[in-house]
């Protein structure tokens, strides 16, 4: 270990070890805590190790993969919704490693690897596109080719579908966004999504202002007005270390996040093991995710095929009627 990391390491657990100290108070007052940590790229492959493998892929850099998620398994797809005044719609994960791979960096599907994550540095409530119409809400990662801009951004229906495979998309009825329990519950089968995309248009705006990420997604007033959704807003309260995530008390309305201030800069690198798995085990997941990505083409074309059949016969009911 080179001394520089030594350095970080100390310094990190100087840090975790000043949080923990004051975690009662934290637990007592949630809402007054104010926190700025700084960390850099080393607390990501720390704190990830044990639940993926980094790995390096020509034209991303180093990347990470979850090696525990079902076979089906799509990002932003375990949690829940909730939406903030301060920065919109803020994606709640089930997994340890969420607070990392659901608000910094993006997502995006490898042929080899499937599902993927690209470090970022800069923090979101969650990095999605988003879809909406005929009694459905949908959302997908939002992909590493799309470039937000300082200032406020409407992203096109044609960006979306140059940059997101439709089987990256999750869907629900409108009145089950807020759901507890999306992923047993209510989201659609993805076999399915040629025909919910079809069906909704894009309602992704962002907004970046002074390094401060807005996801706006769809207005809360659209789901009031045309769905009759109310959305009970909840407001953002900052955690010193990940596990407090789970362990701070928190007021009806308050979800606690972990957002330290990143530096992707530094000379860190993955802790030794961590990206280098059996070669069986790294084959073995290429096969599977080849598989699924195979058994979902093969849908979507089925689902595609039987939508122009439909299509053609009311053309032909309506011009049978003239």
């Amino acid at each position: 270990m080179s001394l520089i990391s030594t350095h970080r390491n100390k310094l990190f657990c100087l840090c975790i070890g000043i949080a923990m100290l004051i975690q009662p108070l934290q637990q007592g007052y949630a809402s007054d805590i104010s926190v700025d940590i700084p960390a850099d790229a080393g607390l990501f492959y720390e704190q990830l190790a044990p639940y993926g493998m980094w790995v390096t892929l020509k034209g991303n850099g180093l990347v990470w993969v979850p090696t525990q998620t079902p076979m089906d398994w799509r990002p932003y797809t375990i949690g829940e919704w909730s939406y903030t005044e301060e920065q919109g719609w803020l994606w709640n994960s089930k997994w340890k490693w969420g607070w990392a791979a659901f608000h910094y960096g993006r997502w995006f599907f490898d042929s080899d690897y499937g599902w993927v994550w690209k470090p970022g540095a800069q923090w979101a409530p969650a990095w999605v596109a988003w879809r909406v119409g005929s009694g459905l809400i949908g959302w997908a990662p939002l992909s590493p080719e799309i470039k937000l801009t300082d200032g406020e951004q409407q992203l096109s229906d044609q960006e979306l579908n140059d940059s997101i495979n439709v089987y990256a998309w999750s869907f629900v009825p409108v009145k089950e966004i807020f759901s507890n329990n999306l992923h047993a519950k209510a989201i659609i089968m993805s076999a399915i999504n040629v025909t919910m995309t079809q069906q909704t248009a894009s309602s992704s705006r962002y907004q970046i202002d002074d390094k401060k990420v807005i996801n706006y997604g769809v207005p809360p007033q659209t789901l009031l007005n045309d769905y009759g959704v109310k959305i009970l807003q909840s407001e953002l309260v900052d955690v010193t270390f990940p596990e407090a995530i789970e362990a701070t008390h928190l007021k009806q309305g308050q979800v606690a996040v972990f957002r330290p201030r990143m530096n992707l800069e530094s000379k860190a690198t993955p802790p030794a093991g961590s990206s280098g798995v059996e070669k069986l085990t790294r084959s073995g997941l290429m096969d599977q995710q080849k598989n699924l990505k195979a058994s979902l083409d093969m849908y979507h074309m089925l689902e595609t095929k039987t939508m122009e059949r439909i299509h053609t016969q009311q053309k032909e009911e309506v011009h049978g009627a003239d």
